[in-house]
């Protein structure tokens, strides 16, 4: 079932997919020949080799280079968008691809190896899938603040993947770094806590301080070690910080605590690397990155136990939700 939440902070569709819980933003795009131009070249690749030119040489001029012809490979015409709404009238005559007519399309070779080919087809065809459409400023023309601050989840990922060293030893430090924070109940923008974006940005942020080749463990260890002892009057930021919007895009509230006064009172700022810059860990109070810190301070002397071999990664998961041991008095 889905349920919409269009008056949240950031606008989210729940559902549950495959038995996982998934929150998804959502916005309205301004530039929609953009995002068909992205689903026609999943949809109908163009070959690695040069494509011919689809100008017609003028008379009289010289033809010796290839001339227009739809007929050769590498050649694909665009798919008709008034065909795909039922408005096409032009039928067989119209120049633009019908999503039912491939006899312009070359045929596959066939050949004894074709379950090897077919393999390797289908191989490229799911990487092609799983290609991401790059967003840049131009994607926040149009918007409201609810579109941006929606659209911004997905330009704040592209910009991690794209600036941390080795995105491998990036995503296996951040899942193992968002375990232990489920395991001891610190992932929580809720309870004051942190989510997934602000995980994301300081493990991100510990990378880019560090060389390619350092290890996995050693990046969990400098992790636990800078946090636990951070000075949170200086901002984590990925990028400088800016005021100044992209051409054309309307001018819009960024995290500056020298001019705004509730910014300044930000206990903990973990900042969006992408306009509008934010601080995406704004409901961290006092009490909350305390516990932080001490979490922070006992994973790192487990971590650094691991390395010297004097304990084991399964004790970084353990006795996290100790709430009744660590607080006698509460309120339920």
């Amino acid at each position: 079932d889905l349920h919409p939440v269009p008056g949240a902070y950031t606008p989210v569709i729940k559902f549950c997919y495959g038995g996982i819980q998934v929150d998804m933003v959502f916005a309205r795009r301004f530039h929609g020949m953009k995002l068909l131009h992205y689903h026609n070249s999943q949809k109908y690749p163009t070959t690695t080799t040069a494509t011919p030119s689809r100008k017609r040489p003028r008379p009289g001029s010289d033809v010796s280079s290839s001339p227009y012809d739809p007929t050769k490979e590498g050649w694909q015409k665009s798919v008709c968008v008034f065909y795909k709404q039922g408005r096409c009238t032009r039928g067989s005559d119209c120049r633009f691809r019908h999503e039912d007519n491939r006899e312009d399309e070359p045929s596959l070779p066939s050949s004894e190896h074709d379950d090897e080919d077919e393999s390797s087809s289908t191989d490229e065809t799911d990487q092609r899938s799983r290609t991401d459409l790059a967003l840049d400023d131009t994607d926040l023309i149009g918007l409201d603040e609810a579109g941006v601050r929606s659209i911004n989840g997905c330009r704040v990922a592209q910009f991690l993947l794209e600036h941390v060293p080795d995105i491998e030893k990036f995503r296996l430090v951040l899942r193992t770094v968002k375990e232990w924070a489920s395991c001891h109940g610190l992932y929580s923008n809720v309870l004051g806590y942190l989510g997934g974006v602000n995980w994301a940005i300081l493990v991100a942020k510990i990378c880019v301080m560090h060389p390619e080749d350092a290890s996995v463990p050693e990046l969990l260890h400098s992790f636990m070690k800078t946090y636990a002892t951070y000075d949170w009057s200086m901002p984590i930021t990925l990028a400088k910080l800016s005021s100044k919007p992209p051409t054309n895009v309307p001018v819009m509230p960024v995290w500056n605590p020298r001019t705004n006064p509730r910014d300044r009172s930000h206990i903990m700022p973990i900042i969006t690397p992408c306009y509008p810059m934010m601080n995406s860990s704004y409901n961290v109070g006092h009490p909350q990155l305390r516990r932080l810190q001490q979490e922070f301070a006992r994973a790192e002397q487990m971590i650094g136990n691991v390395i010297q071999r004097k304990g084991r990664w399964d004790e970084l998961f353990q006795d996290g939700r100790s709430f009744f041991r660590h607080h006698i008095h509460f309120v339920q």
